[in-house]
């Protein structure tokens, strides 16, 4: 059966994990602990208001986008098999070379062309595993090669 979220239910998969700081993907990560314990209800009739942006506004934006993708890492390392991360982190790779190749002709920019550069080519890196934004754990690297 389904839980409601409540302190019970929250504390019963261990709260948020701490392992993605400062923020980003740690709702995403809840929900798929809970959904395994049971299902995930919509309730139209509910409300919210998130003031969000706080964590990102705090960083500039070649900090702000590494971190968003290494979490987004983290959670397709935990969630998925070693091959499905793998293929998250290529598929992350290629788009980040496709923003760097693009990037010269976007006149519509929201931040400076050097600042969004210097982010794509960070989360680059850190993809391809030059940087330690993508640092893969052992036990990963050895089911990978296990499995390929």
């Amino acid at each position: 059966g389904a839980l409601p979220l409540c302190r019970a239910a929250f504390e019963a998969i261990g709260g948020f994990d701490p392992a993605f700081p400062p923020a980003w993907f740690e709702d995403v990560d809840l929900c798929a602990r809970l959904a395994r314990t049971g299902a995930i209800l919509y309730w139209p009739a509910s409300r919210f208001v998130h003031l969000g942006g706080v964590a990102a506004r705090r960083l500039s934006y070649a900090a702000f986008l590494p971190i968003y993708y290494r979490n987004a890492y983290r959670f397709w390392r935990k969630h998925h098999s070693p091959m499905d991360a793998l293929a998250y982190r290529l598929a992350v790779a290629l788009g980040m070379v496709l923003r760097l190749l693009v990037l010269p002709l976007r006149r519509d920019l929201p931040r400076p062309r050097g600042e969004a550069a210097a982010a794509y080519a960070r989360v680059l890196r850190g993809a391809l595993g030059l940087d330690r934004v993508f640092r893969i754990p052992p036990e990963v690297r050895r089911a990978w090669r296990a499995a390929g």
